[in-house]
C-alpha cells in the first residue's frame, strides 16, 4: 500500500465517523423538532441527505482509489478483504456519481417547491401532495437513467484497457474508457448536468425573490420575513454542495480524462476527499442555519438547570406560662 493510498483511507476512516455522528444528529432533529410551519421545507431537505447518507454509507466499506496515471482505480475498504470483483467497483464508482446526480436533483426540486410555496401559495393549500411526491420521482428517474447510460458507456473491463496491465496491478482494480467518445460522454454529462443545476437554482431564486416583492402589499410583513430568511437558509445550505462537490468533480473530470498529466492521482485523490466531505458538512450548516433546529442541537449537549424551589422551614412559636 502506497504512502497517498494509506493517507486516502485514513482520512475517509475519519469522515465515516463524523458523518455516521452528524446524518444521526441530523435525521433526529428534523424528524423529531421541525416545527408544523416547516414541515413541508423539511422533506425536500431529509430527501438531500439521504442521498448523502447513501455515499457516504458506501464508503465505510468500499473506496476507489485512483491509480492514475491508468484511467483506472482500486477498490480499498473493508469489503476488499471478501471480494475481488471488477463489478463491486465498477458499481461503487457508479453509485458516488449517481448520488451527486440525486443530490442535485434534490436541490432543484426543493428550490423548484420553495418557488411555488411562494408563487402558488392558493393552489398549494387545495392540491394533492401525491402530485409533488411524483414530480419529485419523475426528476430523480429521468436524470438518474440518463446518467447510468452515460455511466454504461464509461466503464472498461480491465482486458479491454488499450495497455496491457500486469497481473500484480490488476487486484480490485477496475477501469474506465481512456480514450474516444467512450472516455468523454459521462463525464460530460455530470458537466452538463451540473451547469443545468446552477442554472435552475439561480432561476427559482430570482423568481421567488421576484414573487415576494410582488406580493409584500398582499402577505403579513412576518410571512414576508419568513419566506425570505428560509430562501436564504436554502441558499447558503445549496452552497455547500456546489463548492465542495461540483468545483472538486470538475477537477477530477479533467484528470481522469487527462490521466497521465503529472500530479493527476495526488489531485484526483484530493477532490474525491472533497466530494465525500460535502454530505457531513452540509448537515452541520443546516444544524446552525435554522433557528429551530439550532435551539434543538444545543438541547442535545447543553443541560438545562433544574429549578430549585427553595423550602425555608417556619417555626410558629406559641406563648407558654410557666407556673
Amino acid at each position: 500500500m502506497s504512502l497517498l493510498e494509506h493517507v486516502f483511507n485514513r482520512t475517509l476512516d475519519v469522515i465515516a465517523v463524523f458523518s455516521v455522528f452528524s446524518y444521526s444528529v441530523t435525521f433526529f432533529i428534523i424528524i423529531r423538532h421541525t416545527p408544523k410551519s416547516m414541515k413541508a421545507f423539511s422533506l425536500p431537505l431529509i430527501n438531500i441527505f439521504i442521498w448523502n447518507a447513501i455515499v457516504n454509507a458506501l464508503f465505510i466499506f468500499a473506496r476507489p482509489f485512483p491509480m492514475m496515471p491508468l484511467a483506472c482505480f482500486k477498490l480499498t475498504g473493508f469489503i476488499t478483504l471478501w471480494v475481488d470483483s471488477e463489478i463491486i467497483g465498477q458499481g461503487t464508482l457508479m453509485i458516488t456519481f449517481l448520488v451527486m446526480v440525486n443530490v442535485g436533483t434534490a436541490l432543484v426540486i426543493s428550490f423548484s417547491l420553495r418557488y411555488i410555496t411562494i408563487a402558488q401559495w392558493k393552489i398549494l393549500k387545495t392540491a394533492r401532495k401525491v402530485w409533488f411526491y411524483l414530480y419529485g420521482a419523475i426528476l430523480h428517474v429521468v436524470f438518474s437513467a440518463g446518467y447510468l447510460w452515460s455511466y454504461h458507456t464509461w466503464s472498461l473491463s480491465v482486458d479491454h484497457y488499450p495497455e496491457k496491465i500486469p497481473k500484480l496491478m490488476r487486484k480490485n482494480l477496475f477501469c474506465v474508457a481512456p480514450e474516444g467518445e467512450n472516455g468523454y460522454i459521462c463525464i460530460l454529462y455530470l458537466f452538463f448536468f451540473m451547469v443545468f443545476v446552477a442554472n435552475s437554482l439561480m432561476v427559482f431564486v430570482g423568481l421567488s425573490f421576484y414573487e415576494l416583492h410582488k406580493h409584500k402589499k398582499i402577505v403579513s410583513e412576518r410571512t414576508a420575513r419568513m419566506q425570505k430568511k428560509l430562501l436564504w437558509n436554502l441558499i447558503m445550505l445549496s452552497g455547500v454542495p456546489l463548492l465542495l462537490g461540483s468545483a472538486p468533480y470538475f477537477a477530477f473530470s479533467v484528470f481522469v480524462f487527462k490521466h497521465d498529466w503529472p500530479y493527476a492521482q495526488l489531485i484526483g485523490t484530493f477532490c474525491t476527499l472533497c466530494m465525500l466531505n460535502y454530505g457531513p458538512t452540509m448537515c452541520v450548516a443546516c444544524l446552525l442555519l435554522f433557528k429551530n433546529y439550532r435551539k434543538a442541537l444545543k438541547g442535545l449537549f447543553v443541560k438545562k438547570p433544574e429549578n430549585l424551589v427553595t423550602v425555608t422551614p417556619v417555626i410558629s412559636m406559641k406563648h407558654t406560662t410557666f407556673t
